[in-house]
């Protein structure tokens, strides 16, 4: 909900900068982490039925939705902060052409 919100209020054209879209790409990355397994863990878990038998088919969604598509949403979330960083650095450094250039 908090990335909801985030993504609001970032996204109008007065505050949209390199910064914020980097911190809203972060953000919903983060949603989705969260929100890919909520499925199997509301069915599973909250309705109570981990003990019955479950059909062959929802292995791999199951799979999906729990291992596979948190991963890639972390991933992405992780890089994103890294490119975050970059940023951060390239934009407050001074630019000194003599230190780039090897002289």
């Amino acid at each position: 909900m908090t990335s909801g919100i985030t993504q609001r209020r970032v996204i109008p054209g007065s505050m949209r900068t390199a910064t914020n879209v980097i911190l809203v790409a972060m953000a919903q990355s983060d949603m989705l982490t969260g929100i890919w397994p909520l499925p199997c863990y509301v069915n599973f878990y909250t309705l109570q039925r981990a003990a019955d038998y479950v059909p062959h088919a929802w292995c791999f969604v199951y799979h999906c939705l729990n291992e596979y598509l948190p991963t890639i949403c972390h991933t992405a979330s992780v890089w994103l902060t890294v490119t975050l960083a970059v940023h951060r650095y390239v934009r407050n450094t001074p630019y000194q052409a003599g230190a780039y250039a090897g002289r």
